[in-house]
C-alpha cells in the first residue's frame, strides 16, 4: 500500500498537536504508509517535534514552507507534492481512530473509487460501508457537501485532483474551502463514493479562527459554484440539514446585521435561492 496512499498532516505552530496526531497513526494499521509533515513555516519547536518522529519512523518526511502560505495553499501544495494514487491530507488538531481502517485499505489498494469519505463532524456514523454517488447517499439523509467540507473526511484520488480542480482549487481558495470543486465535480460527474466503515476521524468544533458572518459568505460562494440553482440550494442547505430551521433564520438574520457587504450577499443569495415561502419564513 506504500505507493497507493501517501499522508500528509499539514500544521503550523502547533507541534504537541502535532506529534499526537502523527504518533497515532504510526501505531496503527497504516504505520508503513508515506507520511509527509507540511509545515507552514512554524516558529515553535515543529522541526524539533519533527526529527524526533522521524527518528521513530523512516516513512516520515519533513517539507517546511519558506514562508505562511496559509492553510488554504498548504492543503493545494499537499496535491502538488503527493505521488501516490491517493492522497489523504490530515489537520493536526482534529480527533482521530486509526486502529479501525482495513476497509479504507482495501478500496485503495483495488483504486476504482475516486473520493473516499472517512469522517465527519460530532454526528452519528449511519451510513458506514456504503458506497454510493453522492445524490443516492443525499436521499438517505447523508451531508455529502457538510461533511466533505471538513478535509480531512476526504480521500483524494491524486491524478484527478490535479488534472481537473487543482486551478479551480487556488481559485476558491479565497472561498476558504480549496477542494470544493473537487467534491462539486464528483457531485455533478455522480460517481461513486466510499464510506469507511467506521468513523475515523472527528472534526473539533469551537477553536476556528474565522469569523461566523465570514463563514457564511463563504458557504454561500461554494454552494454557488454548483450553478444550478436546485443544486446550489441543496449544498446551502446541507450544513443545515436540509432545512431553514428556526435556529437557522435566526443565524442568518445575525449574520446578515455584521456588514453591509454581508447584508448585500446574504439579500441576493436569499432573493435568488430561496422559495416564496422560505422567504417568508425569513422575514416575517
Amino acid at each position: 500500500m506504500n505507493s497507493v496512499i501517501e499522508i500528509f498532516v499539514i500544521t503550523h505552530n502547533r507541534s504537541a498537536e502535532l506529534e499526537r496526531t502523527v504518533s497515532s497513526i504510526i501505531k496503527s494499521p497504516l504505520e508503513k504508509v508515506k507520511i509527509t509533515i507540511l509545515n507552514n513555516a512554524s516558529i515553535d519547536n515543529t522541526i524539533d517535534v519533527s526529527n524526533k518522529l522521524i527518528d521513530k519512523n523512516n516513512r516520515i518526511c519533513l517539507i517546511t514552507n519558506k514562508c505562511n502560505i496559509g492553510a488554504n495553499a498548504n492543503i493545494l501544495r499537499a496535491i502538488e507534492l503527493s505521488e501516490s494514487k491517493y492522497t489523504w491530507i490530515i489537520c493536526d488538531d482534529d480527533d482521530y481512530n486509526f486502529s479501525k481502517v482495513e476497509d479504507v485499505i482495501e478500496k485503495v489498494n483495488e483504486g476504482l473509487i475516486e473520493l473516499i469519505h472517512v469522517g465527519a463532524h460530532d454526528t452519528t456514523w449511519k451510513h458506514g460501508g456504503v458506497e454510493a454517488t453522492a445524490h443516492e447517499l443525499m436521499e438517505t439523509a447523508y451531508n455529502y457537501f457538510k461533511f466533505g467540507s471538513f478535509l480531512t473526511c476526504n480521500i483524494f484520488k491524486t491524478s484527478l485532483f490535479k488534472e481537473r480542480y487543482l486551478i479551480p482549487g487556488y481559485n476558491n481558495i479565497i472561498n476558504s474551502y480549496p477542494h470544493m470543486p473537487f467534491l462539486h465535480g464528483i457531485y455533478n460527474s455522480k460517481s461513486k463514493i466510499y464510506i469507511s466503515k467506521e468513523k475515523i476521524i472527528t472534526a473539533r468544533v469551537g477553536n476556528q479562527s474565522y469569523d461566523s458572518s465570514d463563514w457564511l459568505i463563504w458557504w454561500i460562494n461554494n454552494s454557488l459554484l454548483l450553478g444550478n440553482k436546485y443544486d446550489v440550494r441543496k449544498a446551502f442547505f446541507d450544513h443545515f440539514n436540509g432545512r431553514l430551521s428556526t435556529p437557522t433564520i435566526q443565524y442568518i438574520k445575525e449574520m446578515r446585521k455584521t456588514s453591509e457587504y454581508h447584508k448585500k450577499i446574504i439579500d441576493q443569495f436569499i432573493f435568488r435561492y430561496f422559495t416564496w415561502s422560505e422567504k417568508f419564513q425569513y422575514y416575517f
